[in-house]
């Protein structure tokens, strides 16, 4: 697929005009209608780093050793503020300190989990969010099984159930993938005997990518290409069955779980997937996932049924 040179209004007007680098990556923004162009910077790794408007406007992004976001800095004439993150770990965002010495802070449990965010002016927190889980569960009688190809390392080994797939915190890119069901029942009378997986990736410089299923390949061809996206979806399963699955992006890292075809990843934006994370899960089954019951905040306590 080609990539996008003008955006046009519903007037067919040109709004916007794009331009691109040698490696792929958007490296001019116009916005005819405002008079403004953006010029936008990567560095070796094909990480944004600045980008800077024709009426004086920067971005500046940095990161750390882990190829996280480590600060943003925002300037407009002569007014500035800077974002600095912080990460545990297991490179999960933990605060957001801002110029002013605000602060956001993340807590989360020994699963991962986020319990509660709070925002601190100072030394006084000034608004606070709890989180509480119900049990839900996953399926014991269904499974999934995936592999990647990673950048510099080729195919991985079959990782299962919400394991990772692919790397964080190298910078490589996550070029193909396979994923095949585990358990399916092979009683033609068993409900979950006719199940099966599919999926299609989002890869540079191409778009989209056709529906494959059950094992097969599907991404990149060439050998500098990525995959930025993926929709994943179960066909023919029972009600209550669905997947799970969560991708790892350049700059942002690990992206909200989504599940049922919805789009995980970015589209648009020249930014390589990681790494993947992938599950099925049955409502109601068993004791080992959660769903969020309650959230207490400033306006007091909602809960969800």
């Amino acid at each position: 697929a080609a990539k996008v040179w003008n955006e046009t209004t519903g007037q067919e007007d040109v709004r916007f005009r794009y331009g691109y680098d040698a490696s792929g990556n958007l490296g001019v923004l116009e916005d005819v209608v405002q008079g403004v162009r953006y010029r936008y910077h990567y560095d070796l790794v094909d990480r944004l780093t600045e980008v800077e408007g024709s009426d004086g406007s920067r971005h500046v992004q940095r990161y750390d050793q882990n190829s996280q976001l480590q600060s943003l800095t925002q300037i407009q004439g002569q007014r500035s503020q800077t974002m600095a993150y912080a990460y545990d770990r297991d490179h999960r965002p933990t605060s957001v300190t801002l110029s002013s010495g605000a602060q956001g802070r993340t807590a989360y449990d020994d699963l991962g989990r986020i319990t509660g965010k709070t925002w601190i002016v100072g030394t006084t927190p000034v608004q606070q969010m709890n989180l509480t889980y119900v049990p839900v569960g996953l399926t014991p009688d269904l499974g999934v099984q995936y592999t990647g190809y990673v950048e510099n390392q080729g195919w991985q080994g079959w990782k299962t159930d919400g394991q990772v797939s692919g790397t964080t915190g190298l910078a490589l890119k996550y070029q193909r993938v396979r994923i095949a069901l585990t358990n399916v029942p092979t009683d033609p009378q068993d409900p979950l005997a006719s199940v099966k997986i599919r999926y299609r990736t989002h890869v540079s410089d191409v778009g989209w990518t056709g529906w494959v299923e059950d094992g097969a390949e599907s991404g990149a061809i060439a050998a500098d290409g990525r995959i930025e996206a993926m929709e994943i979806e179960l066909m023919n399963a029972p009600e209550g069955y669905h997947v799970r699955y969560q991708a790892h992006v350049q700059s942002f890292g690990w992206e909200e779980p989504v599940m049922d075809g919805q789009e995980a990843g970015t589209t648009g934006q020249s930014l390589r997937m990681e790494a993947l994370k992938l599950t099925v899960v049955k409502d109601g089954a068993g004791e080992t996932t959660s769903r969020v019951a309650a959230l207490e905040g400033p306006g007091g306590t909602v809960r969800y049924t």
